[in-house]
């Protein structure tokens, strides 16, 4: 397999049919009695696509060459040629609204972790806001802020409170009955407890 169809059979299998097809197809259809039907997911018409040589899939950065020219005359330029408009969940527009951004993403709580430039994630903020949607790059590196802003504030600012609380403690567990080619290992694990030794 070339490079071109092992990523297509990644993004079948790993993303079209456990992702796509579930969460974002039949999930939201059938939750409104809606049955779609998908044509280009039609078994023959896959299994024929699979026996295309890659080179005729793609030219250059244009992607779905082949059925660009087979529907030319039929479907408009305007149409075909135009950029793609992909579905994008509001990630960041659910980060900078309401108790997250209050609580992650406020000037004392960034000031205090002292890993980011405060200014300039507020203003990123303050742009996701005033722009009511962001771009693919600042929806990520919001995600990143909050995530690394929260796992900051979980593990290193709270967590001698939350260490320190008699109904909870971290054990360590080694088992040692593992074993590979002759080498015990151990493997450890962390276990949560609580007074109730749950």
């Amino acid at each position: 397999w070339d490079t071109l169809t092992k990523a297509q059979y990644l993004e079948m299998f790993c993303f079209l049919s456990t992702y796509l097809l579930s969460s974002q197809g039949d999930r939201v259809a059938m939750a409104h009695s809606v049955e779609i039907r998908l044509p280009f997911l039609d078994h023959r018409l896959v299994e024929y696509a699979a026996r295309i040589p890659s080179i005729w899939k793609v030219l250059g950065l244009s992607e779905k060459h082949i059925l660009k020219k087979a529907l030319a005359g039929v479907v408009p330029e305007e149409i075909s040629e135009r950029r793609k408009f992909p579905f994008r969940a509001p990630i960041a527009e659910a980060l900078v609204h309401g108790d997250t951004a209050e609580r992650t993403l406020s000037a004392i709580s960034v000031k205090d972790a002292e890993m980011f430039d405060a200014r300039k994630v507020l203003h990123l903020v303050e742009r996701t806001k005033s722009r009511g949607a962001a771009g693919e790059i600042d929806s990520m590196a919001l995600a990143w802020i909050v995530s690394t802003l929260s796992l900051h504030r979980l593990f290193v600012k709270d967590f001698p409170k939350f260490a320190a609380q008699p109904a909870m403690r971290f054990d360590v567990l080694v088992d040692k009955r593992i074993r590979h080619a002759d080498t015990t290992k151990a493997s450890a694990r962390f276990a949560y407890k609580t007074e109730e030794g749950e």
